[in-house]
Protein backbone atom coordinates (compact mmCIF):
# COMPACT_ATOMS: atom_id res chain seq x y z
CA UNK A 1 0.00 0.00 0.00
CA UNK A 2 1.26 3.09 -1.45
CA UNK A 3 1.17 6.92 0.92
CA UNK A 4 -0.89 7.89 -2.15
CA UNK A 5 -4.08 6.07 -1.83
CA UNK A 6 -4.46 6.47 2.24
CA UNK A 7 -8.04 6.97 2.51
CA UNK A 8 -7.55 9.43 5.06
CA UNK A 9 -8.81 13.31 4.14
CA UNK A 10 -6.95 16.19 4.78
CA UNK A 11 -8.05 19.31 6.67
CA UNK A 12 -9.15 21.33 3.83
CA UNK A 13 -10.35 18.26 1.66
CA UNK A 14 -12.56 17.61 4.82
CA UNK A 15 -13.80 20.96 5.18
CA UNK A 16 -14.80 21.68 1.32
CA UNK A 17 -16.84 18.29 1.97
CA UNK A 18 -18.89 19.32 5.13
CA UNK A 19 -19.51 22.28 3.20
CA UNK A 20 -20.42 20.91 0.12
CA UNK A 21 -23.07 18.54 2.20
CA UNK A 22 -24.15 21.45 3.65
CA UNK A 23 -24.94 23.35 0.72
CA UNK A 24 -26.78 20.47 -0.48
CA UNK A 25 -28.82 20.27 2.45
CA UNK A 26 -29.94 23.98 2.70
CA UNK A 27 -30.83 23.64 -1.47
CA UNK A 28 -33.33 20.17 -0.51
CA UNK A 29 -34.41 22.09 2.33
CA UNK A 30 -35.35 25.12 0.11
CA UNK A 31 -36.75 23.39 -2.65
CA UNK A 32 -38.93 21.39 -0.16
CA UNK A 33 -40.24 24.95 1.21
CA UNK A 34 -40.91 26.09 -2.42
CA UNK A 35 -42.86 23.35 -3.55
CA UNK A 36 -44.78 23.62 -0.42
CA UNK A 37 -45.57 27.21 -0.81
CA UNK A 38 -46.57 26.37 -4.39
CA UNK A 39 -49.36 23.50 -3.53
CA UNK A 40 -50.21 25.69 -0.62
CA UNK A 41 -50.57 28.94 -3.20
CA UNK A 42 -52.67 26.42 -5.43
CA UNK A 43 -54.96 25.41 -3.34
CA UNK A 44 -56.09 29.05 -2.43
CA UNK A 45 -54.61 29.00 1.08
CA UNK A 46 -52.77 32.46 0.96
CA UNK A 47 -56.67 34.12 -0.84
CA UNK A 48 -59.05 36.08 1.22
CA UNK A 49 -62.42 34.55 2.85
CA UNK A 50 -65.91 36.34 2.44
CA UNK A 51 -68.67 35.37 4.19
CA UNK A 52 -71.44 36.07 1.67
CA UNK A 53 -75.11 35.48 3.17
CA UNK A 54 -78.35 35.81 0.35
CA UNK A 55 -81.25 38.30 1.65
CA UNK A 56 -84.59 38.13 0.15
CA UNK A 57 -88.30 39.30 0.84
CA UNK A 58 -89.98 35.97 0.21
CA UNK A 59 -88.55 32.56 -0.36
CA UNK A 60 -90.22 31.69 -4.06
CA UNK A 61 -87.92 29.09 -5.50
CA UNK A 62 -86.44 28.08 -2.89
CA UNK A 63 -86.70 23.95 -2.19
CA UNK A 64 -86.90 22.76 1.13
CA UNK A 65 -83.14 21.01 1.20
CA UNK A 66 -84.13 17.91 2.94
CA UNK A 67 -86.00 17.53 -0.51
CA UNK A 68 -83.33 18.47 -2.69
CA UNK A 69 -81.13 15.34 -0.80
CA UNK A 70 -82.97 12.77 -1.77
CA UNK A 71 -82.54 13.71 -5.37
CA UNK A 72 -78.39 13.97 -5.11
CA UNK A 73 -77.23 10.21 -5.87
CA UNK A 74 -73.15 9.56 -4.90
CA UNK A 75 -71.53 7.38 -7.68
CA UNK A 76 -67.47 6.15 -8.14
CA UNK A 77 -66.87 5.38 -11.99
CA UNK A 78 -69.03 3.96 -14.08
CA UNK A 79 -72.42 4.31 -12.56
CA UNK A 80 -75.40 4.47 -14.92
CA UNK A 81 -78.77 5.42 -14.11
Amino acid sequence: MNASSSPVLTATEDRSLRLKAAALLLSLLIVVLAIGSYILYARGAFEQTRTVELRTDDASGVEDPTVAMKRVSFCSWGCRE
